[in-house]
């Protein structure tokens, strides 16, 4: 079918001189939307036309400005439905905007002594929140999910039986940026009012994909985040019922927040410039307000376009034995999480980067919801109104691939058999192996091999002394009998593993008892440079990258105990 709204994101447009976007399959929007052309035209238009600063000119490009900019305060204030502009406040995101209000708070303003946080919550919408707690002496209590991450009729008699005239504060996500869930938002910030508490909203995932009415949803704060709805990044909106803004004590102070300043005390504005010190992001408030009023004119296409892909990606998806969609699937934004058997999340996410397709592994920010799921992360696949089916299909074809590889890769070479290979030593086998394989796919059936031929840390062994943190997947290492032994969930870190203890621990085998190993040999930079020279980094994410680096070190650390 023809695509309603490829055309208006620059990105795919074939005269792209990187090209880069022909290739990719983007399925991680939730992390950061394509920007649409309005809003790249929108900022484009001041930098070029009447880049000024806001409020402070009188002068013709200034006054345009400020015009502009304010104009997309109220352009906010429409789509959220909120009553008075003012209540719209410009900040750097979402992150940005809850941490003003937690920031903000005083001990007057609350009425409990618990603060109501949902299991599936962000890190931004719960670490601010425990700062908090720990200010004013609040217990932090979880509104659980039901199994699988699901939230059902029952979760919600329990969330609302959860807020009492004890919460002092809700916070609460209009959408799972994990599990695409909806939450009842409205009926909890009833529950919440009634009971004196203050109601924290984070509308982050909302903004793209459903609409928002602060009023019905009757909630103190709500917030947003531009570049997760076709908008640039660094720009967000924090909507506040006046009179709680104006009661909120601002945590950024400078130019234009204060109405007048002496040498021992300083008057600040009213809301919303008291939380807008500084000059504000001016070319983003106005991206902004381009690709919110693209969304408003499109809303109804957008949607059913959406909910086609979300269907067929689901039933596609759960056709799949392997795979365990989490999180409700009826009632969901076009966003899903999965666990497959036996493969670790970013071990797919790395398979199918280098087939072109884009999306996110790990625990999306929401660590404590892995722990209640019992995974270490989730493959997360988000989807955008410039998504077609043809790219879902094409992200089946590749994930149902990968699956059958990693269920092939089960045959392993002994040690015996790399040594008896030319009689070369176990790292000149490997070298010449993975020296000859020719791009991803080959060297990652090799370390799927290898990853058979790791010396397994036992699991009592796997203790937090032995724990390498930093790392993408859970990794121990540690010595016994004079050998390296590890472990990790991941598959393919197994192999990576495998691959540079193999040839350590060799080495330690073969060394005379009177000699002395060089510190070159075992130096996390030699480790590195090895793994470099099996042509393997220049696959890896930034974080494997990362992780390699924790591991040598930690390989390092032990060695020079041996």
């Amino acid at each position: 079918m023809t695509h309603p709204f490829r055309s208006q994101f620059p990105f795919y447009n074939s005269a792209n001189s990187s090209n880069v976007a022909q290739s990719t399959i983007y399925l991680d929007s939730a992390a950061t939307s394509q920007k649409c052309k309005p809003a790249l035209d929108a900022m484009n238009e001041y930098n070029l036309y009447y880049a000024s600063n806001v409020h402070r000119g009188g002068y013709k490009i200034a006054q345009q400005a400020t015009k502009k900019y304010e104009a997309a305060r109220s352009t906010a204030q429409s789509f959220i439905n909120a009553p008075n502009s003012k209540e719209i406040v410009f900040t750097s995101g979402a992150t940005e905007a809850i941490n003003i209000i937690a920031a903000g708070l005083r001990a007057e303003h609350l009425n409990g002594k618990e603060i109501l946080i949902c299991e599936s919550e962000h890190h931004a919408n719960l670490v601010p929140w425990q700062m908090l707690a720990k200010r004013f002496d609040l217990s932090l209590k979880v509104m659980p999910l039901a199994e699988n991450g699901q939230f059902t009729d029952a979760t919600l008699e329990m969330w609302l039986g959860m807020i009492t005239i004890n919460t002092a504060i809700l916070a609460c996500a209009h959408v799972s940026n994990v599990l695409g869930n909806i939450y009842p938002v409205a009926k909890l910030c009833a529950k919440a009012s009634r009971m004196g508490a203050i109601s924290v909203i984070d509308g982050t995932q909302a903004g793209a994909h459903i609409a928002i009415d602060v009023q019905k949803i009757a909630c103190d704060f709500y917030v947003l985040s531009g570049h997760k709805m076709y908008a640039a990044t660094g720009i967000g909106v924090l909507y506040g019922k006046y009179n709680a803004l104006e009661s909120l004590l601002p945590s950024k102070f400078g130019g234009e927040m204060i109405r007048s300043v002496r040498w021992d005390s300083s008057d600040f504005q009213a809301p919303p410039l008291k939380f807008e010190g500084g000059t504000p992001n001016i070319a983003g408030a106005l991206s902004l307000a381009a690709a919110m009023n693209f969304i408003v004119e499109n809303a109804d296409a957008i949607h059913k376009h959406e909910q086609i892909l979300y269907k067929e990606l689901l039933a596609k998806i759960t056709s799949v034995s392997a795979i365990n969609v989490l999180g409700n699937v009826d009632e969901s934004i076009p966003l899903m999480s999965i666990d497959i058997n036996d493969i670790h999340a970013h071990d797919m996410a790395s398979a199918l980067a280098q087939q072109g397709i884009a999306l996110r592994a790990g625990h999306h920010c929401a660590m404590p919801l892995m722990d209640a799921l019992n995974v270490e992360g989730t493959l997360r696949i988000s989807l955008a109104c410039y998504n077609d089916i043809s790219e879902i299909n094409l992200f089946i074809d590749a994930i149902k691939n990968n699956i059958a590889d990693y269920d092939s890769g089960t045959e392993t070479l002994s040690k015996q058999q790399f040594i008896d290979n030319n009689a070369l030593s176990i790292k000149a086998s490997l070298q010449t192996q993975f020296s000859t394989a020719t791009g991803w796919n080959e060297k990652h059936r090799l370390l799927l091999l290898q990853s058979k031929n790791l010396p397994l840390l036992a699991p009592e062994n796997r203790v937090d002394s032995n724990f390498v943190g930093g790392c993408e997947s859970s990794v121990w290492i540690d010595v016994y009998n004079n050998q390296l032994m590890a472990y990790s969930s991941s598959k393919v870190i197994r192999g990576l593993l495998a691959v540079l203890l193999s040839a350590i621990n060799e080495t330690l085998s073969l060394k005379d008892d009177n000699s002395e190993t060089t510190n070159l040999v075992y130096s996390t930079e030699y480790q590195l440079a090895y793994l470099n020279s099996l042509g393997l980094p220049m696959y890896f994410s930034q974080g494997r990258r990362d992780g390699m680096l924790q591991i040598a070190k930690r390989i390092t650390q032990l060695l020079s105990k041996i």
